[in-house]
């Protein structure tokens, strides 16, 4: 099978080439391919003839995207429409990953796929458009997650790990409710989907299993390792952030998991996981450079 997986050098661009899925497989960071020429586009896709496009390219710095709107918007919805009509053109499938950012928050229960979207901040309402654009060229299945991180360096985990090794003092949110999602768990769900080749259309949902707050999730990383540092628990308007943050945002991927026949972990298993593999990666590299050098 030929595939192509964009944004590759992202944390699950990279978890998808670490994981070797396929034979095939074309992956491409933007500089190796500018998702947002159709030029471009076309040109690669006639010559690889690709059979499934991943879309994991995005632009996803939140606060940044208030002041870079047209940066945002090129990437999250103009790269999507247009991946999904050079796919189309040479027969291929897109599989594009969007995220629980799409909801505004309200309530308190998981939203479904069937939930109404109501994206706040320039980040939530460009991937949102990005969806409505891939979905309108007929060939495309959306996949909504939520709260991503990974091995790979800058993310929540990382750098959580990193400053409880340094015995830093913490300010985290508590008022923001979601999933935490390890990447090697949405890499997997993303090879079994393209492998059964089954070309769905419509949006699904993905996240690990269960509910915590940021301040949960860093808590939880603390004991991981053991740290004794103070962590705070703050509202987020003491955060200040410049874009909204959604304050509930708990996918229900019950039934993504039950039509395409997926293992499911919960957060503190992946994160548990996650950390397992640094820890192998990396044969006590990070510990050496993030805390004992440091001590």
């Amino acid at each position: 099978m030929r595939v192509v997986v964009t944004g590759a050098n992202g944390q699950l661009g990279r978890t998808l080439r670490y994981l070797s899925p396929w034979t095939e497989v074309a992956y491409l960071s933007h500089a190796d391919l500018d998702v947002t020429s159709r030029v471009a586009l076309s040109r690669f896709f006639e010559q690889f003839r690709p059979q499934w496009v991943v879309n994991c390219a995005a632009y996803t710095a939140v606060d940044r995207a208030e002041s870079e709107v047209d940066a945002a918007y090129q990437v999250n919805a103009l790269a999507p429409r247009l991946l999904a009509e050079c796919a189309a053109e040479v027969g291929a499938h897109l599989l594009h990953i969007s995220t629980d950012y799409v909801f505004c928050g309200e309530g308190n229960l998981p939203h479904t796929e069937q939930a109404v979207p109501a994206p706040e901040g320039v980040y939530a309402r460009s991937k949102r458009a990005g969806e409505i654009a891939a979905l309108d060229a007929g060939n495309a299945l959306v996949l909504r997650t939520s709260w991503l991180y990974s091995y790979y360096d800058r993310n929540f985990f990382r750098t959580i790990l990193t400053k409880c090794l340094q015995q830093t003092s913490l300010r985290v949110v508590y008022d923001q409710v979601g999933t935490p999602t390890w990447a090697t768990n949405l890499a997997q769900a993303i090879i079994a989907i393209v492998n059964k080749e089954c070309r769905e259309t419509g949006i699904f949902h993905y996240s690990d299993l269960g509910v915590c707050s940021w301040f949960d999730f860093a808590c939880y990383l603390r004991s991981l390792i053991g740290a004794t540092n103070t962590l705070v628990p703050i509202r987020t308007s003491e955060w200040q952030a410049a874009a909204p943050r959604p304050s509930y945002s708990v996918l229900d991927s019950g039934y993504t998991r039950a039509y395409f026949n997926l293992s499911a972990l919960s957060w503190m298993e992946g994160a548990k996981a996650c950390f397992e593999e640094l820890t192998h990666r990396e044969s006590g590299a990070f510990f050496q450079r993030e805390y004992m050098e440091r001590c």
